[in-house]
C-alpha cells in the first residue's frame, strides 16, 4: 500500500514494535504511516501515573508508552519518523 493508517486501534495493541513492523511490511518504500496512539509523558509524577494506568485500564487499552519507547519501536520496525502531532487538545478532552 501507498498510505497506511492506524487510528483507534494502536491504544490496545500492546507491541508497538510487532504493530509498526507489520505497518512496514505491507507499506511501499517511501509509502505513508499515520498512527494515532496514546503517549505517556516522560516525565509524569508517580501520582500522575497512576491516574493513566488507571484510565488505561479502564478502556482494556495496552500499557500506554512514552514518546521515546514509541519512537524506538519506530527504529526497530524500519520505519522512519517523520513528524510527530500532538491532537491532545482535539481528542483527550473528551475522557475529561
Amino acid at each position: 500500500f501507498n498510505v497506511c493508517t492506524a487510528i483507534d486501534s494502536p491504544p490496545y495493541l500492546p507491541n508497538k514494535r510487532e504493530f509498526l513492523t507489520e505497518m512496514a511490511s505491507v507499506t511501499v518504500e517511501d509509502g505513508l504511516v499515520a498512527v494515532s496512539d496514546f503517549v505517556r509523558p516522560e516525565s509524569l509524577s508517580q501520582e500522575a501515573r497512576d491516574t493513566v494506568d488507571t484510565f488505561a485500564d479502564a478502556w482494556d487499552l495496552a500499557p500506554i508508552a512514552t514518546l521515546e519507547q514509541y519512537k524506538r519501536a519506530i527504529a526497530a520496525s524500519d520505519l522512519h519518523l517523520g513528524t510527530v502531532v500532538d491532537i491532545s487538545a482535539n481528542s483527550i478532552a473528551r475522557f475529561r
